[in-house]
């Protein structure tokens, strides 16, 4: 909130740790950077996992670090023992959750700019990250990472995964363009796979389904210099709906992404993991989206097999209309294939 990404780099670059986003804001050091993690949490990467298995001490900036950052609290992500720095505008997030060896109250920004400026004054200076063991570790991992959810795109075959989408988008919207993910599986998805340069909007703990598309909208008209794409699931948009009549009557050139595979993903998910494949409640026949968003007057378009996802895309990024695509996906794509989040659920934390 206090718009700290610069100083957040530049003291990762000054002393050379690496930095996981919380939950809700990868994005916060560009996942391509040396020293970006990605996310820790319940669906977190492969490379925050790994740099905090063996951390010896924590720097948690602006963080509330709670139940879903840290798997439950205990010690499943955060190491037995580990030291905790806390910084926190609120005091009474400090040592809230886990016992600290130091804390900071303030401003997340101006903290970051006096601490760099107090290690410069001591004498540090910045490593060549290429040169240190950990960079080359954590750049071997994003590899495995990579070529892991690469694995999950081709298992699909011919059937559009979320993978397939979020590797196309990445090639063709800019670095800054504006990511809106919500909660279900979509957002869960979103959160594990998607890589992220600056944080993406999410809905935040409260976890509110319907939030992704009016967010999208909001953050679209107040930046109206960027692209704005909202990932949504089908449940998720059903909630949310008439808000098409909006972005067409205000002209919101909004990419709407419809994840449609006619049942509720997180919830189905739980269900059939928890009792023996049964499930209740969340399978729907839902409509056709892209005859539903041309009705409303906007661009629409369906994506059906893989050979469509790169050209809709293209399409619908270039319009700079008020757009819905209707991303027909394989229904074997529940949620990511995190095993933290798998741990989560058949542990009945639902």
């Amino acid at each position: 909130m206090s718009r700290a990404m610069e100083e957040l780099k530049q003291l990762a670059e000054l002393t050379g740790i690496p930095v996981a986003a919380t939950p809700f804001k990868r994005g916060i050091i560009p996942d391509d950077h040396p020293l970006g993690l990605g996310k820790i949490g319940t669906t977190a990467t492969w490379m925050a996992l790994e740099q905090f298995k063996d951390a010896d001490m924590i720097l948690a900036v602006g963080s509330t670090i709670s139940e879903l950052t840290t798997d439950r609290y205990g010690n499943k992500i955060f190491p037995e023992n580990v030291r905790l720095i806390h910084i926190d505008i609120d005091p009474e997030e400090i040592g809230k959750t886990y016992p600290v060896e130091a804390s900071v109250v303030g401003d997340a920004k101006a903290v970051l700019a006096q601490l760099i400026a107090t290690l410069k004054e001591m004498g540090v200076t910045p490593p060549e990250l290429s040169e240190l063991p950990r960079v080359k570790q954590i750049a071997q991992t994003k590899k495995d990472f990579k070529e892991f959810l690469d694995k999950v795109d081709n298992e699909g075959g011919d059937r559009v995964r979320r993978v397939t989408i979020f590797k196309e988008l990445r090639k063709l919207c800019s670095r800054d363009a504006i990511i809106v993910a919500e909660s279900g599986g979509t957002g869960l998805y979103t959160r594990f796979a998607m890589e992220s340069y600056v944080p993406s909007v999410q809905p935040g703990d409260l976890a509110i389904m319907g939030s992704g598309y009016p967010m999208a909208m909001g953050a679209a008209m107040g930046n109206p210099d960027k692209q704005v794409i909202a990932m949504v699931g089908d449940g998720a948009i059903m909630m949310t709906l008439q808000e098409m009549q909006t972005a067409a009557e205000q002209n919101i050139p909004v990419v709407l992404i419809i994840m449609h595979n006619n049942f509720y993903g997180s919830i189905k998910y739980k269900q059939v993991n928890l009792f023996e494949g049964r499930s209740i409640g969340c399978d729907f026949s839902l409509p056709n989206f892209a005859n539903l968003a041309k009705e409303f007057g906007l661009e629409s378009y369906e994506i059906r097999s893989r050979d469509d996802v790169g050209s809709v895309l293209k399409k619908a990024l270039d319009s700079n209309k008020p757009t819905v695509i209707d991303a027909y996906i394989d229904p074997a794509d529940f949620v990511p294939p995190s095993k933290v989040y798998a741990g989560f659920v058949k542990e009945r934390q639902m």
